[in-house]
């Protein structure tokens, strides 16, 4: 994915090199903000956008991270920007039923968005990484193998197979983003 001047967002196949989908870019000559998308109480300290197949058309979607402990999917079809889930602890704002959030701020973020998972992999100020379904808004897995530092960075090798983590110590780890094995 890229982003430039032009105000609009492109998607590449990394294999071929050529563009899959270009998203068009807001003009804004009069400086007016399009859009605002609120409900984190706190920084909003990542981001990251996906698409899904629907019924021949695609649906743009949204995830916002927070030093509040909290992600929010929203809907980007509109610029209404309809929040669809809040991944987080009811101290932020999210479904106080969830009790599987993070305890410390949410420091990076990466999406697996392949036709047979969609899944949002967060790190966290707490050590720990968490994996979830980006289709029934769902707490897979938590990965415990940081246990020293926070998490400062996830990631995933090109083919989605492995999910690779960093931690303030320098140490990094990856696991299987189908098991969650080491």
């Amino acid at each position: 994915m890229s982003g430039g001047f032009d105000r609009a967002v492109i998607f590449w196949d990394i294999a071929t090199g050529k563009q899959l989908r270009k998203v068009g870019g807001l003009t804004v000559v009069n400086g007016t903000q399009v859009a605002s998308f609120l409900g984190h109480k706190d920084v909003v300290t990542t981001v990251a956008l996906y698409e899904i197949p629907d019924a021949g058309s695609v649906v743009q979607r949204g995830v916002s991270c927070s030093d509040d402990m909290s992600c929010r999917i929203y809907d980007l079809t509109d610029s209404f920007g309809n929040e669809l889930a809040c991944l987080g602890p009811a101290s932020a704002g999210c479904n106080p039923a969830l009790k599987t959030a993070h305890t410390g701020p949410i420091t990076s973020i990466t999406i697996l968005n392949v036709p047979e998972r969609r899944l949002l992999i967060t790190g966290s100020e707490d050590k720990l990484i968490m994996i979830w379904d980006l289709l029934t808004y769902e707490r897979l897995r938590v990965l415990t193998g940081h246990i020293d530092q926070p998490v400062v960075k996830v990631g995933l090798t090109p083919d989605g197979s492995r999910i690779v983590t960093a931690s303030e110590d320098g140490k990094a780890a990856t696991w299987s983003s189908l098991t969650g094995e080491l």
